[in-house]
């Protein structure tokens, strides 16, 4: 059975006072950082999405 994306992605590191979460451990390239970026404290208000690697 195949994976999906959420899966693949692993456990996000959340980081409540810049309103960021990052997803370093994941299995669908194992080279990349996805950066999810919000305006709230509450994540609420999707701001920004970034791959690096």
């Amino acid at each position: 059975m195949q994976k999906t994306v959420k899966e693949n992605l692993g456990t996000p590191i959340v980081y409540p006072d810049t309103c960021v979460i990052e997803y370093l451990d994941h299995s669908l390239d194992y080279e990349h950082i996805f950066t999810l970026e919000f305006s709230n404290p509450d994540f609420t208000g999707f701001k920004y999405f970034s791959v690096d690697g």
